[in-house]
């Protein structure tokens, strides 16, 4: 299978890095905040550029604008590593599902996670959320994953929509389309959120279950109702939560407005899904964030579950939702592609 670019996408790209000052990620549910670290606009700039230069966007693709819903879809970015892939290879996929206000790129980049498409040699998804009908007092409108009741459709577009909101759908025929084109290893395609986009991937996991071998989930929990939650097989599942979390909180929130259960209580219940007969027990610390002393992250985790998945928790100690971009190690996304490449679908 021969792989060919698209140059036209360069230039979006270089626009896009001119532009990216002006992004922000969500602090509380209901508003959001710039990015005001020392060097954050320079190190985002750095980044797009890096895609123009090194050609690792491969192709956008147009999908999710065919539902009923009237709100627009940004294209889903495809990355590829600057190694060739050879014809007989077949490599893991990767779908990074951005959060609230943010975009596919820009998560990229805020997590670190380009110079391991390198290193580790896998192809990366960039889907996009819907975008708002309108910005409400002057505010922009923000993309957003319809992931359950209480977020993100915070400006309720869903409601005012002509149809319903087709995530799953989308995400769905994203990943279709890429078994289809791309030499993806079938028993290697995961999912991998923050905020917002991490309660899209636990809700892809619950009604998509058999399509990934894991999913990563960093400051975004399940839905509360455990109704809503039948997946059709076992799905490895990595919790990644701070305990300084505000917005989405560690140990969950029971409030009218933005009601979700904790990390724990979260990875419990995925515990039980998979049928797990042992309990989380405690593995080697971890330093994912540089901003706080030692290695502050836990990780636990229960092996023996069904179909050999796994399901673990990395409570990392003060952490917050959003780390300042120079909080944020290298090895943060490097850990968390090291334990989703360990999970295989059976």
């Amino acid at each position: 299978m021969e792989l060919t670019f698209q140059k036209g996408l360069y230039l979006k790209a270089f626009i896009v890095a001119l532009l990216l000052p002006l992004f922000v990620f969500a602090d509380e549910p209901s508003s959001s905040s710039g990015l005001n670290s020392s060097g954050s606009v320079a190190e985002s700039n750095s980044f797009l550029l890096d895609l123009v230069k090194s050609k690792l966007i491969h192709e956008e693709i147009d999908l999710g604008n065919d539902d009923k819903s009237g709100l627009s879809r940004e294209k889903t970015k495809v990355l590829l590593p600057r190694e060739k892939i050879l014809s007989n290879e077949k490599v893991p996929m990767v779908m990074l599902l951005h959060g609230y206000s943010g975009t596919g790129l820009s998560q990229a980049w805020y997590l670190k996670i380009l110079e391991q498409l390198n290193k580790k040699k896998f192809i990366l998804v960039l889907p996009e959320g819907k975008l708002e009908k309108r910005a409400v007092l002057g505010k922009k409108k923000n993309q957003f994953w319809d992931a359950n009741n209480y977020c993100c459709d915070f400006r309720k577009a869903g409601e005012k929509a002509k149809g319903p909101i087709e995530d799953i759908q989308y995400l769905t025929q994203v990943t279709e389309y890429l078994k289809r084109n791309y030499p993806v290893d079938e028993k290697r395609i995961y999912l991998f959120g923050h905020s917002n986009g991490a309660m899209m991937a636990h809700r892809m996991a619950c009604e998509k279950s058999e399509w990934f071998a894991g999913v990563a989930a960093y400051g975004g929990t399940m839905v509360q109702e455990t109704s809503l939650c039948s997946p059709q097989t076992a799905i490895s599942v990595l919790q990644i939560h701070g305990t300084n979390d505000r917005t989405i909180r560690y140990k969950g929130n029971q409030s009218p407005r933005f009601t979700h259960p904790g990390a724990e209580a979260s990875i419990q219940r995925w515990r039980k899904l998979n049928q797990c007969e042992a309990e989380l027990v405690p593995e080697t610390r971890l330093d994912l964030d540089s901003e706080i002393t030692g290695y502050e992250t836990e990780t636990f985790v229960a092996k023996d579950c069904s179909d050999n998945s796994q399901v673990a928790l990395w409570k990392i100690n003060e952490g917050v939702h959003t780390p300042s971009p120079t909080a944020i190690k290298k090895t943060f996304s490097e850990s968390i592609l090291d334990w989703l490449f360990s999970q295989q679908k059976r």
